[in-house]
């Protein structure tokens, strides 16, 4: 039993690492495009066209690696979910499938919901839809 326990703490550790990271990621690049389309504002009235295509262009590369990082953050989620689900049925827990209905991976799903901050974009909306929703959900129908 005490083998399961470190197993589960390694996992919940890793994912809520996984999370965080790519999280602060595209919350990193989110930022600086807001800051690059501050200051294209600011200096549309001193730049000449061929620096606003330089400035456009820019835009357009940062908003390429931002969803380059949405689809990692994808990726990354459908480990997290095969990972609690591989954890499911190697541990005995209580229910007999996955997911929010399981108490032990409720309390997992939890964790993550609780560090992972909100994230802006389509990132934000997927994971309030199938995550912070289902699992706040789920507390309130088990009290």
């Amino acid at each position: 039993m005490g083998g399961q326990t470190s197993i589960r703490e390694g996992l919940i550790t890793f994912l809520i690492s996984s999370f965080l990271i790519v999280s602060l990621f595209a919350y990193s690049f989110f930022n600086i495009v807001s800051e690059n389309r501050q200051l294209k504002e600011e200096l549309s009235s001193f730049t000449a066209k061929e620096e606003m295509k330089t400035s456009e262009s820019l835009e357009e590369e940062i908003s390429n690696i931002y969803i380059l990082l949405e689809g990692q953050s994808s990726h990354i989620r459908t480990i997290m979910n095969m990972a609690i689900r591989n954890n499911h049925y190697e541990t005995p827990h209580s229910a007999e499938h996955h997911g929010v209905s399981c108490p032990e991976c409720l309390a997992i799903y939890q964790e993550v919901v609780k560090t992972t901050p909100n994230l802006p974009g389509y990132n934000g909306e997927h994971f309030n839809k199938f995550y912070r929703l289902p699992v706040k959900e789920a507390i309130k129908n088990a009290n």
